[in-house]
């Protein structure tokens, strides 16, 4: 089951962190080739090809064979799809489904707990990568995801 993304005051990471991983929910897909994750044990990519087949995908950017069977298994055990193996057959459908794509982000963040988790309060990295300008922007949208939505006005009815 899926925990209430309110829990915690996570709700406001989550969206932070989905703004951040999608570019505004501009890309389901990493833009990079996946190349870069070729031979990641930590990711259980094992194969040659896991790295591009298995790159981040849906608005939190699902990353590696380990994950996308720990997530299809689950989602079959859910009844959402068919097969226990449908998406580490078809891993581009995390991709270009956004059902399986936001299913795979609220997944990731709820069932399979990660680091992310630990911590949920902005902080200050240690020494600044200079090559990491989208930092303060996850921070930005953190920040307006906790801001207070206005109260709507009831409408006056004439007396």
């Amino acid at each position: 089951r899926l925990r209430n993304l309110g829990e915690s005051g996570t709700d406001a990471m989550f969206a932070a962190q989905i703004g951040h991983e999608s570019a505004g929910l501009v890309y389901m897909e990493e833009i990079a080739d996946g190349s870069q994750y070729e031979g990641r044990q930590d990711l259980g990519n094992t194969l040659p090809g896991d790295g591009r087949r298995f790159k981040g995908s849906g608005p939190i950017q699902l990353t590696g064979r380990h994950n996308f069977t720990l997530f299809s298994r689950w989602a079959y055990d859910h009844g959402h799809i068919a097969s226990p193996t449908l998406l580490v057959e078809r891993p581009e459908l995390v991709r270009s489904d956004p059902r399986l794509g936001f299913l795979a982000a609220s997944w990731y963040w709820t069932v399979a707990p990660a680091r992310h988790q630990r911590d949920v309060r902005p902080r200050r990295p240690r020494r600044r990568d200079p090559r990491d300008q989208r930092r303060p922007q996850r921070h930005q949208r953190q920040a307006r995801a906790v801001e207070p939505l206005p109260r709507a006005r009831r409408p006056t009815t004439p007396t």
